[in-house]
């Protein structure tokens, strides 16, 4: 009998939790609604710019290793007349040679970071699109409703 009065005292609070988590359900959902269209605009730019990149890289690679090899003639040049320049542009071709490097790199993170970007919008149409039960039917089938129907 003492459990029964607990259930029974218990069973306002359980209902009001319910539809507590049934509010913040539906909240959750506006706020992922409204943000969708901000994430499928950030998709979107990301994606040219990842397809920008992608077609420049090449040649951006190309005009780097252009810039080196004037640079190793031009500090070749520089060695004897003036080492502290030579010591520069030493320096200077290492940076180049590094970006030139990190290139495909980058690529490779834009599309990584795409491929991310798109599977969260993937999961955020799950959510909006998907009939995903309420809280009381998962109670339910978990049989919580079942027992506060005894009172």
């Amino acid at each position: 009998s003492k459990i029964v009065s607990t259930l029974a005292e218990n069973s306002g609070r359980i209902e009001e939790t319910i539809k507590n988590l049934d509010s913040l359900s539906v909240d959750a959902r506006a706020l992922i609604s409204e943000n969708k269209n901000s994430l499928e605009r950030t998709i979107k730019n990301l994606d040219r710019l990842t397809a920008a990149f992608g077609k420049e890289a090449p040649q951006s690679a190309e005009n780097l290793n252009q810039i080196l090899a004037r640079m190793e003639k031009l500090t070749a040049d520089l060695e004897h007349k003036s080492p502290d320049l030579a010591e520069d542009l030493g320096k200077a071709m290492k940076n180049l040679s590094t970006a030139s490097e990190e290139l495909p790199k980058t690529l490779q993170d834009f599309q990584k970071l795409s491929e991310r970007l798109h599977t969260t919008l993937d999961n955020v149409d799950h959510f909006l699109i998907e009939d995903t039960p309420d809280i009381k039917d998962i109670m339910e089938n978990r049989g919580i409703k079942a027992r506060v129907r005894i009172w």
